[in-house]
């Protein structure tokens, strides 16, 4: 058995790997987000934290995205979505995707969707772009 620490002292309250295998996303109620390398799938022992993303309190659910470049996604008690660069730490895009806590969320890779559950009683269906871009245009 592996054990291996998220950080901080809030609970684990989102858990994912991305399709193979080889990345382990840990989201925490305090709002940080944690990615490990598992390394070769297998040998999980020498799992490394490779990037810790400092997100707002209240994160309830993760999920991974890997094309078109690797990206974390975070739903919190808020309703609200975020996009994550886990290399750069940073958020991409976030949006008020519902009015109440997401509970659950699943991305499909091949379809380039988001789907999210929550509180409010809704299911919503998201398509994502594959390059976010600003209000000015620019990537």
């Amino acid at each position: 058995m592996t054990s291996v620490s998220i950080g901080g002292k809030a609970e684990v309250r989102g858990l994912c790997s991305n399709p193979y295998g080889n990345y382990l996303v840990g989201g925490a109620k305090d709002g940080s987000v944690t990615v490990f390398d598992l390394g070769v799938p297998g040998r999980e022992k020498v799992a490394r934290k490779i990037s810790q993303l400092d997100g707002r309190p209240g994160i309830r659910v993760v999920a991974w995205r890997d094309k078109p470049r690797k990206e974390v996604i975070t739903g919190d008690q808020f309703g609200l979505v975020t996009i994550w660069d886990f290399r750069s730490n940073q958020p991409v895009y976030a949006w008020m995707a519902h009015s109440d806590a997401i509970c659950q969320m699943s991305y499909d890779e091949e379809l380039q969707i988001l789907i999210t559950t929550s509180k409010d009683k809704s299911i919503k269906f998201w398509t994502l772009p594959e390059v976010w871009v600003d209000e000015k245009g620019c990537p």
